[in-house]
Parts: C-alpha cells; structure tokens; sequence
C-alpha cells in the first residue's frame, strides 16, 4: 500500500493485482483500476505531487500510472521481484530494487535508466528492502532485511 503526501489518498493492492485508490478523509473508495500483471504487485509509492502511482511487481517490472489508473509506462531493467520505490523528495528520479539486489535509478517522466547503484546484492542474497533518499536527493540509503545498509551517491541526470 501507499499513502500520499499529502494524507488524503491511500492506494492498496492484493492478490487479485487490482489497484484501488481511498480517499482517507471519507473512507470511499474513489476508483478501481485492473492491471496487466500477471504477478502479484508487491509495491506502490506516489510520486510527491501525488499525480502518478509507481507499481511493482513479481513480473520484475515497475509500471507508472496516472491518478484516473490510465497507465502511463513501464520501466524494464530488473531481473527479479520488485519490492522497494522510492521517489527523490523533488520526484526527478526514482529509485527501484529488486530480490536480486538490484538498485536502479529512474526519470519517471521518461522511463530511461540513469543510474544502476548496484548490480551485486545489498549482502549475498539479499535485497534492498527500504530505500531512503536524502532530503537533497543526492544521497540513496538501502537496508536490507538483515539490517545491513549501503548509500549511494545518485545521479539526477542522464549519463
């Protein structure tokens, strides 16, 4: 599940890979959108302005939607499940990792790869579970289940 920034909207998911948005403040549901995963999705995250959702799943892709659930793109580059999102405070990149320890960083408005922080697991066999950026965006922290953790330098641009 993920909660917006500004606390009004929850998005939740389940093994039925049906996401749907609540509005927090009354407790409706506000829309129900399928995907076309075939996998279960194992995480969400808003974009800071609250204006695209971030999906990620076992099918080892992320895919980025619009608050109506119109589908906007997909970002390809893991070769595992997808369990962490993470945004940059000021949403210019994306930070995504996957059971294979994979950390990739992202424009989300372009879908291009910019960075690949890791390519060898956080720890042998291990995943970055959490990802954290900095409140400047330069710095991304990732924890792994074991409560080992790695920080990156990220680049904000294109190479």
């Amino acid at each position: 599940m993920a909660l917006s920034d500004d606390g009004k909207i929850l998005a939740t998911t389940g093994l039925d890979k049906i996401i749907k948005l609540w509005n927090l403040e009354t407790g409706e549901l506000i829309l129900t959108f399928p995907t076309d995963y075939e996998y279960p999705i194992h995480s969400l995250t808003f974009s800071p302005d609250g204006e695209t959702l971030v999906s990620g799943s076992s099918d080892n892709t992320v895919k980025l939607w619009n608050q109506e659930g119109e589908f906007l793109h997909t970002l390809t580059g893991h070769s595992s499940t997808v369990f962490s999102l993470q945004y940059s405070p000021n949403g210019e990149v994306l930070a995504t990792s996957d059971l294979d320890g994979t950390v990739n960083v992202w424009n989300p408005t372009t879908g291009e790869l910019i960075q690949t922080l890791a390519e060898e697991p956080v720890r042998e066999g291990g995943t970055a579970a959490s990802l954290s950026f900095s409140p400047n965006g330069e710095i991304l922290a990732g924890v792994n289940y074991d409560g080992t953790i790695k920080v990156w330098q990220v680049n904000q641009q294109s190479p």
